[in-house]
């Protein structure tokens, strides 16, 4: 994106300057117009026409890409606020500058909420459904759209344009956070090596979140490369798309070698067993 806006720069530059040489070139034809006017001398025709072409095109060419920036501007001016002249006054959260709201949260229809740091939603995954909701506006007048976030919980969950988490009510972060670390139903996106992903339905959540919890807790350090032991891997989203479990596994004889980041377990014939079925699922 920002290489696309350096060439567009440049580009808009070129053109400039490419106006600017016709331009200087219609006035130097238009001097000696003049010149030749006044000392009564014949002036040709094609002088005429090309003084006045040069000087007409030498405008339009260089004044254009001004011109159009500021018609898009304009432009975008007025999508911003036909974007939010669809929302109420207590729908639109005004701050100083949009980096205050990871910082302080905003307050919305009169309820205080933060970011829960601890969740990672993935936004681009179908099950994370939102609606608009109202707007954060800015001492500039730039705007962030503010979504409600549908979640198993069924409380008010806001996701903010271009924030990486969610956010919800001061009081309810604890219990939010707690739910999805240790309650909310899972489902898997597995990922054998050289296979494409699939999506495996009512697994075993809580026993998910045993092997969760050993590794984060008695897991040994693998010392290897791991892109060359490594199987696949295997995520396990809550059905809202809220919370992610990143475990990659790999095959150790009959058995499942299971990994969070570095750390990892050797499962036992029945914990392996468990896994192969998610895996041959």
């Amino acid at each position: 994106m920002a290489f696309m806006s350096m060439f567009l720069v440049m580009i808009l530059f070129l053109i400039t300057i490419v106006g600017i040489v016709i331009l200087i070139t219609g006035i130097i034809l238009d001097v000696i117009w003049g010149v030749r006017k006044k000392k009564k001398k014949k002036v040709s025709i094609p002088l005429k026409v090309f003084a006045i072409l040069a000087t007409v095109l030498g405008i339009l060419v260089a004044g254009g890409p001004a011109a159009a920036v500021g018609l898009m501007s304009l432009g975008f001016k007025i999508a911003d606020h036909q974007e939010i002249a669809e929302f109420d006054k207590e729908e639109l959260v005004h701050v100083d500058d949009f980096q205050d709201i990871y910082e302080d949260g905003i307050y919305f229809k009169g309820d205080h909420y933060v970011m829960a740091e601890d969740l990672k939603p993935q936004k681009a995954h179908d099950n994370f459904y939102k609606e608009k909701a109202g707007a954060v506006v800015d001492s500039n007048d730039k705007h962030r759209i503010i979504y409600t976030v549908n979640n198993l919980m069924g409380i008010t969950i806001l996701d903010i344009e271009h924030s990486s988490g969610v956010f919800v009510k001061d009081n309810d972060v604890e219990k939010v956070v707690e739910y999805y670390e240790k309650e909310a139903p899972l489902y898997c996106e597995i990922t054998p090596r050289y296979e494409l992903g699939r999506v495996v339905r009512n697994v075993d959540s809580a026993r998910i979140r045993e092997f969760r919890d050993r590794i984060l807790a008695e897991g040994t350090a693998y010392s290897g490369e791991l892109s060359k032991t490594r199987a696949g891997s295997m995520l396990f989203y809550s059905e809202d798309d809220m919370c992610c479990i990143d475990f990659s596994y790999s095959l150790i004889g009959d058995g499942v070698r299971l990994f969070i980041g570095k750390n990892y377990i050797d499962l036992d014939e029945d914990d392996s067993a468990f896994i192969l079925t998610i895996i041959n699922s």
